[in-house]
């Protein structure tokens, strides 16, 4: 099942005061899970009642599967990969204004690529002394410092 970013608020507030409709005192658990990459962020959630959690039914993958959720639109998605949010903030005066989809060419401060800065060992898995200068400066400075913080946004 996949479901529009704007449909989300709306169908968390239906679940927040009605339940699953599993029952008249339902509630439900909701598992959120984000696939937070260098260059695109993907979401899925589910839901389901703490009910069924709480009984001894055992569940088969296909049932789990089916209360997966995907989100499969995103504003302003890239054609590409509509299920998809792309990895970028740009900022303005140190405030972010736009993500994803919505950072546009003219956006002057943009950071891309910064969950490569979460991990201090990073230069090791991308082999950075092997890359040459193109490939280094689209993946960023984290490649080559850790330590390495964006020249308009020296906080972040």
């Amino acid at each position: 099942m996949s479901v529009e970013y704007k449909d989300l608020e709306t169908r968390f507030r239906r679940l927040r005061t009605h339940g699953t409709g599993d029952g008249p005192s339902s509630k439900t658990k909701l598992v959120i899970g984000i696939d937070f990459g260098t260059t695109y962020t993907g979401v899925a959630y589910s839901h389901i009642s703490t009910d069924n959690i709480n009984s001894n039914t055992s569940w088969t993958l296909e049932q789990i599967r089916d209360k997966i959720i995907a989100i499969k639109q995103w504003p302003h998605a890239d054609p590409m990969y509509p299920e998809k949010a792309p990895t970028v903030l740009a900022y303005e005066n140190g405030v972010p204004i736009a993500w994803g989809g919505g950072v546009k060419q003219n956006h002057a401060i943009q950071v891309a690529n910064f969950k490569l800065g979460l991990q201090e060992s990073v230069a090791k898995h991308y082999n950075a002394k092997t890359l040459i200068g193109a490939a280094l400066s689209i993946l960023g400075g984290f490649l080559t410092d850790h330590q390495w913080r964006h020249p308009d946004l020296p906080r972040k």
